[in-house]
């Protein structure tokens, strides 16, 4: 049991590692190119062992893992737990974007309505109003877009 120290240490360190590289911000396409070359190795390595399984239970075994199989399942499982951490980050993307577009259009639709109730009540004074209106809603919008980045925040 105790020759199973460097295996373990080696994936929870992978798993840190994982969990820190997907759940930051990407700043550049490096991020993206990054998991698309883990994807790769990953794949290559699985090719390697159906193609040549004694070297990879040799491989396994320097590890300290008994067999080849378990190596490659564990490369499959910490594969698994990046990609949830991914879906989750772009999920959660998606649903702040997709409130800043609703809480938009509300709003437009909001100032649309005003403007034609107005419009139609008193038609002289509408070019005042329709400019305060608009700084409003525009005021409106910032802090609705400054309230959901916050947000958004808070859930990673």
């Amino acid at each position: 049991m105790t020759s199973y120290w460097l295996p373990k240490v080696l994936i929870l360190l992978a798993l840190i590692l994982i969990t820190r590289l997907i759940l930051r911000r990407p700043k550049s396409a490096s991020h993206l190119a990054m998991r698309r070359l883990a994807m790769l190795i990953l794949i290559v390595f699985a090719c390697f062992a159906v193609v040549f399984p004694s070297t990879l239970n040799s491989l396994a075994y320097l590890i300290g893992i008994e067999k080849g199989i378990n190596l490659l399942v564990y490369g499959l499982a910490l594969t698994f737990f990046a990609q949830m951490a991914t879906s989750y980050r772009r999920d959660t993307d998606a649903e702040v974007k997709l409130t800043q577009l609703a809480r938009a259009v509300a709003l437009a639709d909001v100032q649309r309505r005003l403007a034609h109730t107005h419009d139609t009540q008193c038609p002289q004074t509408h070019a005042s109003h329709e400019d305060a209106a608009s700084t409003h809603t525009t005021e409106t919008t910032e802090d609705t877009i400054d309230t959901d980045e916050r947000t958004h925040e808070r859930h990673q």
